[in-house]
């Protein structure tokens, strides 16, 4: 077997979200890999926010993981303090905040 360990290689995630006039329609793949491994093949990368909100997550799994558990918290305590869902706009802007507010 000859295994070229230089040749190039897929590293991206692909996400979509298409709307129509009923809502909208996210997919993505499922393989999470490190490098040339690909360490999972069934790795669920839309997360569940609340239940209208949703996020497709790319990059550091971990990272991304812990954003959305962070968020969903967020967003939890906010419901229930003003006793209404949170919107769309106030979850897109804690997930700005966090990812932008946390730059190495």
């Amino acid at each position: 077997m000859d295994l070229n360990l230089d040749a190039p290689h897929s590293m991206g995630t692909t996400i979509i979200g298409v709307t129509y006039d009923g809502g909208v329609v996210l997919g993505a793949d499922s393989r999470t890999s490190t490098g040339m491994y690909v360490a999972n093949r069934a790795s669920d990368k839309i997360t569940q926010l609340t239940d209208n909100v949703y996020l497709c997550r790319s990059g550091s799994a971990a990272d991304s993981q812990i954003v959305s558990d962070y968020v969903r918290y967020f967003l939890q305590q906010h419901t229930i303090q003003l006793g209404q869902p949170a919107t769309v706009k106030v979850a897109a802007n804690l997930i700005r905040l966090l990812s932008y507010n946390n730059k190495v």
